[in-house]
């Protein structure tokens, strides 16, 4: 009887750690997400004259299953997560199958993936099922699913992804076992109690609706793990936040509270036209613009020391050199924008000017760009 009683609060006491385990390892920022998968194709796409294998992948997330194509590369050590939480599919055999919206095809994948896959990358897009229902959990199961899936297969992650795409790419990272070393977010929503009030208050009651049930529906009026305070305590991975002052989508203050919540982060923030219910309208007509060159060199350069092509448009440097006088004159502090630069112009990255369609390597464009950033107060 005495035996029976010491097995019974063995077993009692086992479970409870087993469980104490779970909560803490959930408390610390992980998802529990299985690392399984179905290849549901393996085929192959030719791209500016280089082939590349790809495989429509189907991932198991906590509660559904989340979709990717991935593009291997066995000479690489380092990977690239792209989010793509807007974009619909047609090739799972299941019901998320867009049948009536230009589906997100493997040409267009392939596009997104283009820099990356030149550069010698392995990626991984996955996509999130933003117009299927579910809630900010699903979203963030969607990201981790493809973390998991990349455990054993890289030695390095980066992750990249803008709005919802962003907020996915901050708390995919904040809640997966298995971290990114490195990330880029544009405009994300990050505190989402304080966000989902902003949306209330808001024009556009119709456009918002969907994202304060995502919201409500996956917080239940819990947002311990939904703020600035608990990305600050768990984030591991190191973060370029992109806004401009005169989003309506997000408003700027969502990341400058971000930015100073860790020194996990760097910024970069911009200057645009206000428009209604949008990340802010460029002020210029350039092919390529600064955030966005700066943003694959801060992602690529903080996975490898190797060599890089890169894209670089004069035009968008210049304007947005312009930009920052415009700050610096009104008052606001323009330092961050230093480690923009030594990034931009660190060694060993070529850039292909599409300008003159000529390749100039990063020390060269250094050069003639040295003295206009000094002017900015700016020291290289």
């Amino acid at each position: 009887m005495i035996l029976r009683k010491k097995k019974t609060i063995f077993s009692l006491l086992f479970f409870c750690v087993v469980a104490i385990l779970a909560l803490s390892g959930k408390e610390n920022g992980e998802f529990e997400v299985k690392n399984e998968f179905k290849i549901i194709k393996s085929s192959s796409i030719k791209k500016d004259d280089k082939q590349y294998n790809y495989k429509l992948i189907r991932l198991e997330g906590e509660n559904d299953p989340a979709y990717a194509v991935y593009y291997p590369n066995q000479n690489a050590k380092e990977t690239i997560l792209i989010t793509a939480p807007y974009e619909k599919i047609d090739w799972s055999g299941e019901r998320i199958d867009s049948h009536h919206w230009k589906p997100h095809s493997v040409v267009d994948a392939t596009e997104s993936a283009n820099l990356s896959l030149i550069n010698g990358f392995a990626v991984l897009l996955v996509y999130a099922r933003f117009y299927e229902g579910g809630n900010i959990n699903n979203d963030i199961e969607d990201i981790v699913a493809g973390l998991k899936f990349l455990e054993n297969k890289t030695e390095k992650i980066g992750i990249y992804g803008g709005s919802w795409g962003g907020f996915e790419a901050l708390y995919g990272a904040v809640n997966s076992s298995v971290k990114p070393v490195v990330g880029v977010a544009f405009y994300p929503p990050s505190d989402m109690e304080s966000w989902l009030n902003w949306t209330k208050e808001s024009p556009g009651e119709d456009f918002w609706k969907p994202y304060q049930k995502r919201v409500e529906e996956g917080a239940k009026n819990e947002y311990e793990k939904w703020n600035h305070e608990y990305i600050a305590r768990n984030l591991e991975t190191n973060f370029l936040i992109v806004h401009a002052y005169q989003d309506t989508l997000v408003p700027f203050s969502q990341s400058y509270d971000l930015v100073n919540s860790s020194d996990r982060f760097d910024e970069m923030w911009l200057l645009k036209k206000e428009e209604k219910l949008s990340h802010g309208k460029s002020l210029h007509a350039e092919k390529i613009s600064m955030e966005t060159m700066s943003s694959f060199v801060y992602l690529m350069r903080g996975l490898t020391d190797r060599e890089l092509l890169m894209i670089f448009d004069r035009v968008g440097v210049d304007n947005y050199l312009a930009d920052l006088e415009v700050l610096k004159e009104g008052g606001e502090d323009i330092s961050w924008s230093k480690s923009l630069f030594e990034k931009m112009f660190s060694p060993n990255i070529n850039y292909y000017d599409v300008e003159t369609a000529k390749i100039v390597t990063s020390q060269e464009l250094k050069k003639e760009y040295q003295e206009g950033i000094e002017k900015l107060e700016v020291s290289l």
